[in-house]
């Protein structure tokens, strides 16, 4: 079966996730992590790509990232590539690191941008690692400390959307913000799929799932095909938004 093409962003910003082989842990100590992040941070900027926000967790890793050139497919190659020829002779290991090619959810607006970094940086928590601002492995302490010296992401942009620490703080504590979760590719269960619709009705204009039924056949058909291709079942999508079964199948 072939793959479905990947849905570009209008304004050339994505939330792309890297998940391990059949839910294999990605590392094995924190070396690995910083050859990962490593490569994700030369890759990235080979092909004029900038890092906004990251989170390595056991078995996976998200990554926000501006991609004005298109060019974020051939960066996550080369990351990924790299980085599994490192961990296989590193431990011994024969087969795929990583499950498939990596995932990229398009984000077309400043809200679903603010959205997806408070994602990625809440993803040890949620998961009851540690509180966010405790956990090493994220971009948190760039958005927090701001230091030139040991920055992992583009500063340019974290003073622009947060001119203070304390209003990224703000912002992260703040308990009415609708947190996006992206597809991995595969099935998303019922807990996501609700944050999922939400995160995609927002980058076409809509405040409420059930606006979807009342739009002209066309736009409709739109939103629904890109409910699919981001991965949420027809029941969910007809749970969410009230539209009927075989619309659905018609639109995706």
């Amino acid at each position: 079966m072939s793959r479905k093409p990947r849905q570009k962003s209008q304004v050339g910003l994505y939330h792309i996730t890297m998940r391990g082989n059949g839910k294999q842990l990605l590392f094995e100590d924190d070396a690995d992590r910083r050859r990962l992040l490593s490569l994700v941070r030369s890759s990235l900027s080979r092909f004029n790509v900038k890092l906004i926000a990251w989170c390595l967790m056991g078995n996976h890793v998200h990554l926000v990232a501006s991609d004005p050139d298109d060019n974020v497919s051939e960066s996550m190659h080369l990351v990924m590539s790299c980085y599994a020829t490192w961990y296989n002779r590193r431990h011994g290991h024969v087969g795929h690191v990583f499950q498939d090619r990596f995932s990229s959810t398009p984000i077309s607006s400043e809200e679903h941008l603010l959205d997806a970094i408070r994602y990625v940086h809440f993803n040890p928590q949620k998961a009851g690692i540690c509180p966010y601002g405790e956990y090493r492995w994220s971009s948190h302490l760039d958005y927090a400390e701001r230091d030139p010296a040991i920055a992992t992401v583009d500063l340019a942009f974290v003073r622009l959307a947060f001119p203070r620490a304390c209003d990224y703080r703000a912002f992260m504590d703040a308990s009415d913000v609708v947190v996006v979760r992206p597809s991995a590719g595969g099935r998303i269960d019922e807990d996501e799929a609700l944050d999922v619709g939400i995160s995609l009705i927002r980058s076409f204009g809509l405040s409420e799932l059930s606006d979807v039924k009342a739009l002209d056949k066309a736009k409709r058909n739109e939103i629904l095909a890109a409910m699919r291709s981001a991965g949420l079942s027809i029941r969910q999508i007809q749970r969410l938004t009230g539209v009927g079964e075989w619309s659905i199948r018609k639109a995706g």
